[in-house]
């Protein structure tokens, strides 16, 4: 990812595991983030501008599992960030938890869910993966996260939760459009300039900016290719710019 290998290597005897970290490009040794356990099967990593994001469970101070989330150099394993270090967004309780959704641009996405509230919500943010600092709160919505998306230039995100979908814009934070429980659940797969592409329950195309229904029936979606252009696979491949300037 970015350049860079993540592999994993399991631990001998009650050892802990490490995820090792390499150039991807070079048969280099890399350096090593030591797993929570043994087999490192509940520890994961990404790579965002520079940064790998590990991602582990840890014990919080009433002994429960909780996510958590560290920033380390990619190529040197410098640590840039600890948990604790992580700011929050406006909103989101000191009990809540992050998820990664979606990285990108100098951007992490993260919803912290808080699973003391009945009924669950997440807030989300958007910080600096350098830093860990955050340039911008998102919405509040209810259920756990799942997913994200994010258009070419990175500036509106969809995410998805257990109960809802949802857009909005991560320079303001402004909310552009949220599901209502009695709307079909969009299942968002792509976006491709201004369009937002739904999977197949239902397989539909709807204005990325508004929700409004473009095409309710798409049997061959375009998927991205860097930021201005796309491609559809209709037996033979068509390649076509999103961007008109």
């Amino acid at each position: 990812m970015d350049g860079r290998r993540i592999v994993t290597e399991h631990g001998k005897g009650s050892g802990p595991g490490v995820l090792v970290i390499s150039d991807a490009g070079s048969d280099a040794p890399g350096w090593r983030i030591p797993c929570g356990e043994w087999s490192c099967i509940k520890d994961s990593a990404t790579v965002a501008s520079g940064v790998v994001v590990h991602h582990r469970d840890i014990a919080g101070s009433d002994l429960r599992t909780m996510q958590a989330l560290t920033g380390f150099d990619a190529a040197t394993g410098t640590l840039l960030w600890a948990p604790r270090d992580l700011a929050r967004p406006v909103g989101a309780a000191a009990t809540s938890q992050p998820d990664l959704v979606k990285q990108d641009s100098g951007r992490l996405v993260i919803g912290w869910y808080d699973l003391d509230a009945s009924p669950t919500t997440v807030t989300y943010g958007v910080n600096a993966p350098v830093t860990g600092r955050l340039p911008a709160t998102g919405p509040t919505l209810s259920g756990t996260p799942e997913s994200g998306l994010a258009d070419a230039d990175v500036v509106v995100v969809v995410v998805t939760t257990t109960r809802t979908v949802a857009a909005w814009r991560i320079d303001t934070g402004t909310l552009l459009w949220q599901q209502a429980e009695n709307e079909i659940r969009l299942e968002p797969v792509a976006v491709v300039g201004p369009v937002l592409y739904s999977g197949e329950r239902p397989s539909m195309a709807v204005d990325l900016s508004t929700k409004a229904v473009l095409q309710r029936v798409v049997s061959d979606r375009p998927r991205p290719v860097g930021t201005d252009h796309a491609v559809v696979f209709t037996g033979t491949a068509y390649v076509f710019a999103i961007r008109r300037d």
